[in-house]
C-alpha cells in the first residue's frame, strides 16, 4: 500500500462488511483463487462487450470484446455452450449481447452521450480517486470506474449509469436500488471528481438466465424480462450517511491492518454461504493450513488504484478538494 495515500474501494470495504476475515485474506494477504469464480469472469466480460457498445462500437466489435476477456480468464474457466450445465457460457454471452443491442438501440433516441471536454470521447469506464478522509495524517482516497455518463433528452440532466449482470430475476433485483452504498457512493464520486451536477444514477440490469435453447426463447433469452433499467436518486442526506458509514468502515479496516493480527473476525456461517459460497471458506475451515494456501491460491496484490495501462489514478495534490475536506483543514 503506498506510504503517501491509502487507497480503498467499494469491493474491499464490502468484503470486510461481510466478513472481517474474508477481507484479511483478499485485500492485506492478496489471495486470490487460482480458479477464477464463473461470475465474475462472465459480468467482466459482459462489461468489456458494453464498454464498446456505449462508446459506439459494432455488435461484431462488442462479441470481440467479450471473447478477449474470457480468453484472459483461461481456455476452460467459461463452457463454450449455452447447453452446458453453467448457466454462464460464451454462447449465451454472445446471445446476451445481441439482444442487449436489440432491446435498448430503439430506447437509446433519449439519451445523449456526454464527452470529455480533454478528449472528445464518452464518459465510459472513467476510473476516479476522491478523497474521503484522513487516517493518521495520510489521505484516504476512494477509487473505482463509472460505468457512463449521459443526458437525458427529455428533462436534460445528467445521470451515471451503473451496468449489472445477475443470476436473479430482474424483478428482484432492481429493489436492490436502496439502500446500495455502491450506487450512491459512485453518484458522490461523479459530482466530486468530474465537477458535474448529476441527477440520479440508471441501474442496468442484465439476467443470465439458466433457460434451455430453443422453443420459445430461441436463444434461451427473454428479451422482455432479462433486460431492466431503473432510475435511482440520492438526496444531500443520503449522501451524508453514505461517507458516514463509509469513513466508519474504512477506519475499522485501516485500524485492523495496522494491528497485524494473526487473524480477524470470522462472520461464520453466514458469510461461508453468500453467492454460492465463499472461495475462503475450506480454507477457514483448515484453520488456514499452509498447504491449502500453496495449492489453492495466489499471491496477486489488488491495485484499484490504477486504470487503463497501469496508470496511477490522479494525485491527492490534482484533485480538487471535497467540501468535506475543506471543512476538515
Amino acid at each position: 500500500m503506498p506510504r503517501d495515500v491509502i487507497y480503498v474501494d467499494h469491493s474491499t470495504l464490502s468484503t470486510f462488511a461481510t466478513c472481517e476475515e474474508k477481507g484479511r485474506l483478499a485485500y492485506v494477504e492478496h489471495l486470490r483463487p487460482l480458479e477464477t469464480g464463473k461470475p465474475l469472469v462472465f459480468g467482466t466480460a459482459f462489461h468489456a462487450a458494453v464498454a464498446v457498445i456505449y462508446s459506439g462500437g459494432s455488435q461484431s466489435e462488442a462479441h470481440a470484446a467479450f471473447l478477449a476477456e474470457v480468453r484472459k480468464a483461461g481456455p476452460d474457466t467459461l463452457p463454450l455452450s449455452a447447453d452446458s450445465e453453467e448457466k454462464r457460457s460464451v454462447e449465451r454471452g454472445l446471445y446476451l449481447i445481441d439482444a442487449y443491442i436489440e432491446k435498448w438501440t430503439p430506447q437509446d433516441i433519449n439519451w445523449a452521450d456526454v464527452l470529455r471536454p480533454d478528449t472528445g470521447e464518452p464518459y465510459v469506464e472513467m476510473g476516479f480517486a476522491v478523497y474521503i478522509m484522513n487516517w493518521r495524517g495520510v489521505p484516504v482516497m476512494l477509487v473505482g470506474k463509472v460505468d457512463r455518463i449521459r443526458r437525458n433528452r427529455v428533462d436534460g440532466q445528467l445521470y451515471n449509469w451503473e451496468t449489472k449482470t445477475t443470476g436473479s430475476a430482474v424483478s428482484y433485483y432492481v429493489q436492490q436500488t436502496r439502500p446500495n452504498h455502491q450506487i450512491t457512493g459512485y453518484k458522490w464520486a461523479c459530482q466530486e471528481f468530474l465537477k458535474l451536477n448529476i441527477a440520479g444514477t440508471i441501474l442496468d440490469v442484465i439476467h443470465v438466465s439458466d433457460r434451455k435453447i430453443g422453443g420459445k426463447f430461441p436463444n434461451g433469452i427473454d428479451i422482455e424480462k432479462d433486460f431492466a433499467r431503473v432510475e435511482t436518486r440520492r438526496s444531500t442526506t443520503d449522501v451524508d450517511e453514505f461517507l458516514y458509514d463509509l469513513r466508519h468502515i474504512t477506519t475499522r479496516y485501516l485500524e485492523l491492518q495496522a494491528l497485524g493480527l494473526r487473524r480477524w473476525h470470522r462472520n461464520a456461517p453466514a458469510a461461508c454461504y453468500m453467492y454460492g459460497g465463499c472461495h475462503f471458506r475450506d480454507l477457514c475451515n483448515s484453520n488456514l493450513n499452509p498447504m491449502i494456501i500453496e495449492n489453492k491460491y495466489r499471491r496477486e496484490i489488488w491495485e484499484p488504484w490504477k486504470i487503463n495501462d497501469g496508470e496511477l489514478m490522479k494525485s491527492p495534490a490534482k484533485i480538487s478538494l471535497s467540501t468535506s475536506q475543506k471543512e476538515e483543514g
